[in-house]
Parts: structure tokens; C-alpha cells; sequence
């Protein structure tokens, strides 16, 4: 610690500056698109004006929010922060030379291994010349019985040698070459970081205080920096014989803010505000009549059409599930997250939930059957959209998508494939034409499913199908189920245009449905499943 005392002739009135010791950062709240860093010393001061500095802050923190704050506030007052640039030129020179000179040293050596991988190509090529030479030699001169065995054998040794000395040094050389070229990168990536002066600056932060009497205070100085951020993940363990999941809420943590936040105090908010916040402002709310024409809807497929209602208000933001009540998560313990883009996950919390299982079989899509689950939001505070690893009786099973949930409400899971069952589905499509008494042309399909429970145990099945839906007059759509169904077909409510069956299957049991969709068209009109 430096320590400089100016002694004013007109009284007691003494200014001291403390500086040169970082001070390390203690705490980091990392918001969604920021962060906000605070870093703390502990000083003893004498009477009068004091100034305690913060070398080492990074360049690219918001000098705009700077606050500075102390623990004895009835002794010291803040007057006033400053910033000043600090440049490292003379060490970043120095450096700038080191690395260049290394440049030049390992270009030359890449020159050198340049030349000799020439010279090996050179030798390369002239034993393939002498080898063709010997070839078509004893080619020429077979009959004559010129060359002996001895010398045929001792020749292609000689070539076989070669050639295997010509491979051993082209290997060396070319790892050799590959090592210089990793160096001559490096170096040169450094030259390029060494070159640009901005990126080779930091911040100094002066807080000026007013000592009322001698005292000893803590000293925080907040700022806020961008990039940096954080996301939700989470794990869901399921045990389906106790009706029962495990929703873990996990955080990735990342920030490239120019400084290294090392053993700190980690809380992580939710919040999305903007480093500037822009207040609302006060608007007419206005309801404007918007007519849509309507648009008669193709037969293939369903599409909705009515008349709008609008809110004239302009660019409204909307409250959606996207924008959670605001959350700040202390992470227990101290954590590091260093400078980089590089992710950090750290665990937040956890809590037990209800967990209620169906089986659902949507054959006409995909002939499996899948467990579908229930979970409740357990937590105190709603759950924001990321990826979720799905655990099913301790194994992992896959990584979904959960899209934002309010504390206290349900989603829903995918828990896999149950490989109990075995499932086929065919289809039976006929056309009849027009008659004397109905003039309509009708398009007959007949969908035939059958289910089959390998497990040891009785399970009852949601069995989905889909229907057509008119919604013009003259085309009329219709279903007759086999007489003595294994099941009553009902209407999904939630899902118009599908309908359902719950098949109850015992163990080494199999159940057929049979349903026919009759679609009456006029003759006029084309229609395709």
C-alpha cells in the first residue's frame, strides 16, 4: 500500500490517496444480459480527504452505472467517482518484441524443413526414375539371362531400403513441420493481441471520501458489464411404481467481460431489464375493429377463419409465460467463472412433485406406445424454458425442450417408448360412385389397429385416430365402429378432428378395432386422404 500526505499550510486539512493493491471482486449478479460486479477492501483512513483507487478493472465495464458505497457511513461520506485508462504499453512492447523475434526464429526453421522436405521429394523422385530405368531394363534384356537372381534381389532391397529411409524422414520432418506451424500461430496470434493497445488497457476506479474522523470502513465499488449471462436447465427423475419425480433446477453460467470472477459470491436473477431501462409511458388503450375475410376451408385439411378483435395500442409488450416474477438465486458456496465464452453449470435447487403416468398409441404417426407423464411445478417460483434431461427409473432416457411453466401449474413429459406392447395399423380405401338416389361420390376408408401387452401386467391404453372435419356443407363426414368394440369411441375435446379409445389389456392380451370413415363428396368436387 502507497500512502502520499500533502500538508496544507492553512490547517489540519490532509488528502490520502491509497491505490496500487487490486481490490478482488467479491460478488457478481449475473442477469440475463449483463452482470453486475462488485468488488470490496477494507481501509483504515486518517482525517480529511481520502481518494481509495481500484486498478485492474476491465475496460469494458458500464462507467455509467459506478457506484460506490461504504459499511461506516456516519464517519465517511462519498464525494465523488472517477475513472482514468490505464495503458500497459511499455510491458506490452516488450512482449510485442519477444514474440516477434520468435516469429522470425520459427519462420526460419520453417524454411529450413521446406527445404529439405524439397530435397526428399527430389530423392523420391529420382529412386522412382532409377526404378524404372532397372525395370524396363530387365525387361529388354530377360531373354538374354544378363541379370542374375542375386542381383535382381539385391536391387530390390536396395530400392526396398530407400524407400523405407525416404518414408521415416518424410514422417519426421512433417511432425517437425506441423510443430513449427502450431508455434508460427501462436506467435502470430499474440503479435496481433500484443499490436492493438485498446485491448491492452484497464480501468481505474478513484472514490473519493470525506473522513469526519480517523476509522477503519469497508469500501464497494459496483459497475456493470455486458456479455455475460445465464440459462435454466434442469434434470427430471422419474419413479413410476411411487408416482413420483424430482425436478432439479440447474443454471449455465457464461460471461467474456474481460475479468476472471474467482471465488465470488454468485446470485443469478432472472430479470430482463435493459442496462438503460426506458420507462413506460401513458397511452390510450383503444379497441379496434378489425373485419378478416373469410375463406372457405379446403377439405385435406382444417383452417380456422373468423373476425378479429384488435387492441389499437400500438407496440404493447405483453406479460407472457416467457416473462417470469422476478427470482435471484443464490448459489451456495464460492464459485468461479472464468473469462471466455465457455459454460459453467452450477445447481440451484431441487423438490419432489406428484407424477401421474398414461400410455398413449398414435399409430397413424408412429406405431409405438409412449408414456406420457404429469409433473407439477413444485417450486416457489416459475419455471423458465431450457433444455431438461429426462431421467426414468435412474437411467437417462433423452433431453427435451421445457417450455416455461408458472409455479403451481403442469406440464407434461415424454417418458419413452413402452416396449411392452407390439402394434400394427393397415388401411382399407374405396371409392363409390355417384347413384340414382345419392348423387354423391363416396370415399370409404377403413382403418384396422391392433394392439398386443407382452408385460406381466394389466395396462390400459389411449388409442388416438384422426377424422376428417367438413366444414363446408356439402361434404359430409361419418364413423361406424365394428359391432362389439373392444371399446367406445369418444371425442377428444382438447384436440378437435381426433378421436379415442381407452383399450384395457391384460397381460399376453391383444385387442383389434376396426372403424370406417365414410367422406360424402359431391361428384364435382376431388378429394385425397
Amino acid at each position: 500500500m502507497k500512502t502520499t500526505i500533502l500538508a496544507f499550510t492553512a490547517g489540519l486539512f490532509v488528502f490520502s490517496a491509497f491505490g496500487a493493491e487490486e481490490a478482488p471482486i467479491t460478488s457478481v449478479t449475473v442477469f440475463r444480459d449483463r452482470a453486475s460486479v462488485t468488488r470490496k477492501v477494507r481501509r483504515s483512513f486518517p482525517k480529511g480527504a481520502v481518494t481509495v483507487e481500484f486498478p485492474g478493472i476491465t475496460p469494458n465495464a458500464d462507467l455509467d452505472s459506478l457506484k460506490a458505497t461504504l459499511s461506516e457511513k456516519k464517519r465517511f461520506t462519498v464525494m465523488g467517482i472517477r475513472s482514468r485508462p490505464e495503458y500497459a504499453l511499455k510491458s506490452s512492447n516488450s512482449e510485442l518484441e519477444k514474440w516477434t523475434e520468435t516469429r522470425k526464429r520459427k519462420e526460419r526453421v520453417r524454411q529450413e524443413l521446406a527445404t529439405q522436405v524439397n530435397l526428399l521429394i527430389q530423392s523420391d523422385r529420382n529412386l522412382d526414375l532409377l526404378a524404372q530405368h532397372y525395370r524396363d531394363s530387365f525387361s529388354l534384356n530377360l531373354h538374354e539371362n544378363k541379370f542374375t537372381k542375386g542381383g535382381f534381389e539385391s536391387f530390390v532391397k536396395f530400392l526396398s531400403t530407400e524407400s523405407d529411409g525416404l518414408n521415416g524422414r518424410w514422417a519426421k520432418l512433417y511432425g517437425e513441420y506441423r510443430a513449427v506451424a502450431a508455434e508460427i500461430e501462436l506467435a502470430d496470434a499474440k503479435i496481433a493481441e500484443l499490436s492493438s493497445v485498446s485491448d491492452r488497457h484497464t480501468l481505474t476506479v478513484s472514490v473519493d471520501l470525506l473522513a469526519e474522523e480517523p476509522g477503519t470502513a469497508d469500501v464497494e465499488v459496483q459497475y456493470l458489464v455486458s456479455g455475460a449471462g445465464w440459462s435454466p436447465a434442469y434434470d427430471v427423475r422419474i419413479d413410476p411404481r411411487a408416482n413420483r419425480g424430482v425436478v432439479e433446477q440447474h443454471a449455465f453460467v457464461w460471461q467474456k467481460s474481460g475479468e476472471d470472477w474467482r471465488n465470488v459470491s454468485l446470485v443469478l436473477s432472472n430479470v430482463r431489464s435493459e442496462l438503460r431501462p426506458v420507462p413506460p409511458s401513458i397511452s390510450p388503450y383503444t379497441l379496434t375493429y378489425q373485419e378478416v375475410k373469410k375463406v372457405n376451408t379446403s377439405i385435406a385439411g382444417k383452417e380456422d377463419s373468423a373476425t378479429a378483435l384488435t387492441v389499437g395500442t400500438g407496440d404493447g409488450n405483453d406479460a407472457g409465460p416467457d416473462r417470469a416474477i422476478a427470482k435471484n438465486f443464490e448459489v451456495p458456496g464460492k464459485q468461479t467463472v472464468p473469462d471466455g465464452m465457455a459454460r459453467t453449470r452450477l445447481f440451484l435447487a431441487k423438490k419432489e412433485s406428484t407424477y401421474r403416468e398414461r400410455l398413449e398409441l398414435v399409430a397413424a404417426e408412429y406405431d409405438r406406445v409412449f408414456r406420457k407423464g404429469d409433473l407439477v411445478n413444485p417450486f416457489e417460483w416459475d419455471l423458465e424454458g431450457g433444455p431438461a434431461a429426462i431421467y426414468y427409473e435412474g437411467d437417462f432416457l433423452q433431453q427435451v425442450n421445457l417450455d416455461s411453466v408458472a409455479r403451481g401449474n403442469v406440464f407434461g413429459v415424454n417418458a419413452g417408448v413402452d416396449h411392452d406392447f407390439q402394434v400394427s395399423r393397415y388401411t382399407n380405401d374405396k371409392v363409390e360412385k355417384p347413384g340414382i338416389l345419392d348423387t354423391k361420390k363416396h370415399f370409404l376408408r377403413e382403418v384396422v389397429l391392433s394392439v398386443k401387452n407382452y408385460g406381466a401386467k394389466k395396462k390400459t391404453v389411449r388409442v388416438f385416430e384422426q377424422v376428417p372435419i367438413s366444414e363446408i356443407k356439402e361434404v359430409a363426414v361419418s364413423t361406424k365402429e365394428k359391432e362389439r368394440a373392444p371399446a367406445s369411441l369418444k371425442e377428444d375435446d382438447a384436440h378437435p378432428g381426433w378421436r379415442y379409445w381407452d383399450l384395457g389389456l391384460d397381460s399376453r392380451h391383444s385387442q383389434t378395432i376396426s372403424l370406417n370413415i365414410d367422406v360424402a363428396v359431391p361428384e364435382s368436387f376431388q378429394f385425397t386422404w
